[in-house]
């Protein structure tokens, strides 16, 4: 039984983002959103259900220029000042590694 809960695994959109925090760090990576769901519903949730919000393959802009990657990153949701999916086309430089 519990191997059976094991294996079932939960589908997941990978959207890519940009994250501003209230310190100013900038982060760029991916958060994982159900299907059917919004980056909001994710933010929203996060806000009510739990602390942190996953990223993985975070590219990380700490205040003091620092720059580095993290293939998975928790960010405590109270922390974020913004956060806004990153699409091909709609800002080219939000492309680009941080």
């Amino acid at each position: 039984m519990m191997e059976q809960l094991l294996r079932k695994q939960i589908r997941r959109i990978q959207s890519p983002v940009r994250i501003i925090l209230t310190d100013g760090t900038e982060i760029r990576g991916e958060v994982h959103i159900l299907p059917d769901h919004r980056l909001l519903d994710l933010l929203n949730s996060g806000a009510s259900n739990r602390t942190f919000i996953a990223v993985t393959e975070a590219g990380v802009k700490l205040p003091n220029g620092e720059e580095i990657h993290l293939p998975f990153l928790a960010i405590n949701a109270n922390v974020i000042r913004l956060c806004f999916p990153l699409r091909e086309g709609i800002d080219k430089q939000a492309d680009k590694p941080v």
